[in-house]
Formats: C-alpha cells, structure tokens, sequence
C-alpha cells in the first residue's frame, strides 16, 4: 500500500504490525522500525488533498489546511521520537539514520529549517559512516533547498555538489534493482506458464480418461441393458413352453 502511495491504508497495517510486535516479538528493533514507518507514512500523508485527509480524519472537518497537516506532523513527531530512543538504546546506526532523515522531513514541510537541517546534519553523519548512497542523495538535495532558503547559498551550492555527485550512481544502482526485479518476474512468469502447461496437460489427459470411463459406463450399462431384456425374453419364452405341455 505505501508503495502504491495509499498512504492512509498502510498507516492501518504499519499499526497492526507495531501491536503485533509490541506484544507478540520480543524484539526492541523491530517494534522501532514500526514506529518509524508509522512517523515516516504520517509524513507521506501531508502531501495528500485536504479533501482527500479530512475523509480520512472526519475529526479533524473543522481545521484549516495548515493545521491538520500541523497535527498529522506532530503524530509523527511522537512515533519517530519513540523509535529513536530504541534504536539509540540498542546502537542501532541504521535505525538511528533513517528516523533522523524522517524528523528532518517532518521540520522541512513545517516549515523549521534549522531543525531540519539539524536532523537531516546526524542522519547524513550516519549515512556517510554506512555509505548509504540513496539515504545521502535524498538528503543532500533537501539540504541544498533548506540551505538556499536560510540564505546560505554557499552550503547550498555544496549541497547540490554532493548530490549531483551521487545522483548518477543511484540512478544507476536503482535501475539494477529494477532490471533485477523484472528479470525475477521473467523467470517467475516463465516457471508460471510451464506450470500451467503442464497442469493443462494433465487436466486435458484426467478430461480424456474420465470420457473413455464414461464410453466403458455408458457401454457396460448397454450391454447390461440387453441382458436384461434378453433375460427377459428367455424367461417369458420358458414360461409360453411350459404352459404349451
């Protein structure tokens, strides 16, 4: 649902899976990767119509624009604070780096650019620790807008470097990961289709097998229909032969 951009849908499942794992899986990383995928869709949401939200949120009817997103921001804000308080516990560098970036974006669309340059500053000092390519991309490129907008067009400029810079080499790694998926569905399709050829050639010799049973039934009930009536007409003439002596 996330990746098909139905963002209020999977906000329900990502909330299942945190009461999942919060009372099921005894795993502290695993229930802060929820939290974050909970604050990270919060986020996603606020770039949805108003319209659109306030079907989604009937309570929220009677507030403006401005602060219904204010107010799906700030539920953001409480799940990704959570989540990086785990993920801090256990060192979680990962966990740490990807909630950042999430705060950052959660500052950026409200608008508070020095907080969100801040967050955005520790994911990328994490990032450049595990060489997360497509995390730095992303957050370089929103850096560069923050930092234009602060009027610091110096940091900008260098902003927009370092993005370029890794611009092609995402570009390129992504479209690996898509040729490798369309190669995996190829090969899926292709075990498919034998599949389902060799099904059709065992239901059309199971079709076959059942019509000649049905010849042999049909046959047999014949030859047995005859008998019968061959039976009877013994019969009857053992009868007329009996009552002529």
């Amino acid at each position: 649902y996330y990746n098909q951009k139905l963002y209020y849908k999977a906000l329900q499942y990502h909330k299942l899976g945190l009461a999942i794992k919060r009372d099921v899986v005894d795993d502290n990383l695993a229930y802060a990767a929820s939290l974050g995928n909970i604050g990270g869709t919060f986020v996603e949401l606020c770039d949805l119509p108003t319209d659109t939200l306030k079907q989604y949120y009937p309570e929220f009817n009677k507030l403006d624009s401005v602060s219904l997103k204010n107010n799906l921001l700030d539920s953001a804000k409480i799940y990704l604070f959570e989540g990086l308080v785990i993920s801090k516990n256990k060192k979680s560098d990962y966990g740490m780096m990807m909630i950042y970036k999430s705060l950052a974006n959660v500052y950026y669309k409200q608008e508070k650019y020095k907080e969100a340059l801040s967050e955005y500053m520790n994911a990328i000092e994490i990032g450049n620790k595990l060489k997360t390519q497509k995390e730095l991309y992303e957050s370089y490129r929103t850096m560069a807008d923050i930092s234009f907008r602060l009027g610091k067009h110096s940091d900008a400029f260098q902003y927009q470097k370092l993005y370029s810079e890794l611009k092609d080499t995402v570009f390129n790694e992504i479209k690996e990961k898509d040729l490798g998926r369309q190669e995996a569905r190829f090969e899926y399709d292709k075990e498919l289709l034998a599949k389902q050829k060799e099904q059709e050639k065992k239901d059309a010799i199971a079709l076959q097998e059942k019509r000649q049973q049905n010849i042999i039934l049909i046959g047999i009930s014949f030859i047995a229909v005859l008998l019968m009536f061959f039976a009877i007409y013994i019969l009857r003439s053992y009868r007329q032969k009996q009552k002529a002596n």
